[in-house]
């Protein structure tokens, strides 16, 4: 009976959970200051140029490996994930400065985003964020200083920065006004296109 079990157990996860819909992964390096950042970017099947979904830890130790879920059902609705190891863990290298940790965070993902942007089988025009926790605070203070997060989601983040009451809630106020009113100041319509997928 129990090698039963192990059998059909499986049979399932090769049919089933095993089916990922991701394509090819490759590790990507690129340095923030004095970090050393490695991660790993996995696109979906399919040919490209495909939207990406930047992952943004939150507090604690992090690695890449995480959010199999989250990176699954993304590569389903064909956004490619990039995740990197947290400084200190994994392959990632360097240490945090207490008072600038959420500032050096924050150029860790502007940096990714660069890196991102050279990456010929990402569109430049449809990188976002998926953050959690400690995450908001770093996605809101990128956002202040980027013009290229077109989509973020925000997982139990906070909207509050000390001394900047309702920051996370008036940086993303800023960029739909700028999204709106364009370059001209007239509305336009192209920024109510941008949203997410209804399957991620």
């Amino acid at each position: 009976m129990r090698r039963l079990i192990s059998i059909l157990m499986c049979f399932f996860c090769v049919g089933f959970s095993c089916r990922s819909n991701a394509g090819t992964r490759k590790e990507v390096q690129f340095t923030s200051g004095d970090f050393r950042i490695v991660g790993e970017l996995t696109f979906p099947e399919g040919d490209g140029p495909f939207p990406v979904v930047l992952f943004v830890h939150g507090d604690g130790p992090a690695e890449r490996t995480g959010y199999s879920h989250k990176k699954g059902r993304m590569w389903k609705a064909g956004y490619a994930t990039f995740v990197w190891d947290k400084p200190g863990y994994g392959e990632s290298t360097w240490r945090f400065e207490e008072k600038a940790l959420l500032h050096q965070r924050a150029q860790i993902l502007l940096d990714a985003i660069e890196v991102m942007k050279n990456e010929p089988l990402i569109d430049p025009h449809r990188i976002g964020v998926w953050g959690i926790n400690q995450g908001g605070y770093v996605m809101s203070i990128a956002l202040s200083r980027s013009d290229d997060i077109s989509f973020m989601v925000a997982v139990s983040c906070p909207g509050r920065v000390v001394g900047h009451p309702d920051f996370l809630s008036a940086q993303i106020g800023r960029r739909v006004r700028r999204g709106l009113e364009g370059n001209s100041g007239r509305p336009r319509k192209s920024c109510l296109r941008h949203q997410l997928r209804e399957d991620v």
